[in-house]
């Protein structure tokens, strides 16, 4: 657009670019409502109507706009700052916008909804009252250690002869969002470099992919078995201790708690465990009392998602090693008749997909590593970033095409890596079936990196003190104010990241994961395993016999415990 405008008008360079720029930019921008939208639907599209409060989608869909957005905004800004060389002062302005819009999204507005969607009471006024004071306790910790640091700013300002000013409050806040979100991008984008291609490679071939999902049933099951094992017996209690007290007192709450727990009027519900859970203090809550109703109702609600969740994710991965098995098999045209494939699905695993995702693993880890080159050599002391010599010291078109593909695959393997984040089974997203807290969890953190992500790949091309550049004057310029988590401990952070995909890349991270307890798959060691894996295709063979004999076709109505 930018080269048409000035081909029509070579004597108004500054229209031509405004008009090529800001349709570039309203490309990316729709690219990225695009993007949001897509990731919201396929987390939620199976809950959706039963997602509250209902301001939660609508919250979240804005979240994820804003965390897609400066994606596509930085590859603009970049350019109208190498070819115009003044900022633009729209850029300014939503640079500014979107940094605030970050920090109101992660710090206030999503910590909030998480909170008031976990809370076990039973009136909107009592939930904002908990999400309230929940997230008190962060604050109060953040108001701690932001005391601390405006402390050490003022003892430096004044032996540098200044005073503090609200300058230096604006810049410490800026520069102190921008260290952990760098921290969350050394870790995240570290695993995300390594592991993206390896996974890709490993599961060219569906063999490998059978061999993932065999292993991974052992724990899937166990945990599915549990969740049902902890779901039975909290039905019990709930049972006999309800026959015990007033059946008028807080009527309107305990029925919302049964509707909840599928306890129909005079049902009996046997114990499956006795010593499952016995130290858990929900057992020893006075439920004659609101408040000891609110901590069941809380209980209820996290023991259901974690239940739902789970005999998903079971199903799920029971209908892909089915598929998969059936897909190996594809050999003849006689196969593909019984099997009911077309030619082209013959074709295509035969044929096509190894090569594909083969070729694309390679790619990918090229990328990465110059990347991860360019991470490591972030500090000014030479031309040696691969990503600087694409983005700057070459022609127009090689410069767009480095922007649109390295800046997209940074974000998307930062991105994949916090998607498939799961701490302990908590927090864990599951396809079309995520509850709104999970989702605000992950989508938290989003918010924290996506800024900084942006200033590590302007450190990367070393356009730090590029003054064309919008964002350099909208976020960094602030963070400049202060010496303190300001710029030259930004610009040092990002060499780690070099550290942690090493650590990924060589399984070292395997290895320290399992050493605490961490059940984790090793791509490159997968004879080590072959006694979880036997395990999981015996335990696989026994479920889907199970179901076929009971008629079920794969609905999961009572585990067949073994």
């Amino acid at each position: 657009s930018y080269s048409f405008c000035t081909l029509l008008y070579p004597d108004t360079h500054n229209m031509a670019a405004d008009t090529g720029y800001i349709t570039e930019g309203a490309i990316l921008m729709a690219l990225s409502l695009i993007v949001s939208g897509a990731l919201l639907w396929y987390y939620t599209s199976a809950n959706a109507s039963h997602i509250k409060p209902r301001c939660a989608l609508p919250i979240l869909w804005s979240a994820f706009i804003v965390t897609c957005c400066p994606v596509g905004l930085l590859v603009v800004d970049i350019e109208w700052g190498m070819h115009v060389n003044t900022a633009s002062e729209l850029m300014l302005k939503t640079w500014s916008s979107l940094f605030w819009l970050t920090q109101a999204f992660s710090w206030i507005i999503l910590p909030m909804l998480q909170e008031y969607c976990q809370a076990g009471d039973f009136t909107t006024k009592r939930r904002l009252v908990t999400a309230i004071k929940e997230n008190l306790k962060l604050y109060i910790i953040m108001g701690v250690i932001l005391v601390g640091l405006l402390i050490s700013v003022a003892v430096i300002t004044n032996k540098n002869g200044e005073k503090m000013n609200s300058k230096h409050i604006i810049g410490l806040a800026v520069a102190a969002s921008n260290a952990f979100g760098i921290l969350l991008i050394t870790l995240f984008l570290g695993y995300g470099l390594a592991q993206l291609p390896r996974s890709l490679w490993f599961h060219s071939k569906l063999v490998n992919t059978l061999t993932l999902d065999r292993w991974a049933a052992v724990n899937l099951f166990d945990s599915l078995e549990t969740t049902m094992l902890r779901w039975t017996d909290l039905q019990h209690h709930v049972v006999e201790e309800f026959k015990k007290l007033d059946p008028d007192s807080n009527r309107n709450e305990r029925d919302i708690i049964t509707n909840l727990l599928d306890i129909k009027e005079g049902q009996k519900v046997s114990k499956r465990r006795a010593y499952l859970d016995e130290d858990d203090e929900i057992y020893s809550v006075d439920l004659s009392t609101i408040n000891g109703l609110t901590k069941l109702h809380c209980r209820v609600k996290s023991l259901r998602r974690a239940l739902t969740s789970s005999e998903y994710r079971w199903e799920k991965l029971l209908a892909e090693v089915t598929e998969t098995e059936r897909l190996e098999t594809l050999s003849s045209p006689a196969t593909l008749e019984s099997a009911g494939q077309s030619r082209m699905t013959l074709i295509y695993y035969q044929h096509i997909r190894e090569k594909l995702m083969k070729t694309m693993s390679v790619l990918c880890a090229m990328v990465s590593l110059a990347l991860v080159w360019s991470f490591a050599v972030a500090v000014p002391i030479g031309n040696y970033s691969i990503v600087e010599m694409l983005v700057i010291h070459t022609n127009n078109g090689v410069s767009q095409i480095a922007l649109l593909l390295l800046l997209p695959y940074s974000a998307g393997c930062c991105y994949w890596s916090l998607f498939r984040f799961k701490l302990f089974e908590f927090h864990l997203l599951v396809p079309h079936h995520s509850d709104p807290a999970n989702l605000c969890f992950t989508v938290t953190f989003l918010t924290r990196l996506i800024i900084p992500l942006c200033f590590s790949f302007i450190n990367m091309c070393h356009l730090v003190d590029h003054n064309s550049i919008a964002y350099t004057q909208a976020v960094i310029h602030d963070m400049n104010a202060v010496d303190l988590l300001g710029k030259h401990f930004n610009r040092f952070m990002p060499t780690l990241l070099a550290a942690v995909f090493f650590l990924v890349a060589t399984n070292v991270f395997v290895r320290l994961a399992n050493s605490c307890g961490i059940d984790t798959f090793s791509f490159s060691k997968v004879e080590s395993q072959s006694d979880r894996i036997h395990d999981g295709i015996q335990l696989l063979q026994r479920e889907r016999l199970h179901q076929t004999s009971n008629g079920r076709g794969g609905e999961m109505t009572e585990m067949s415990v073994p």
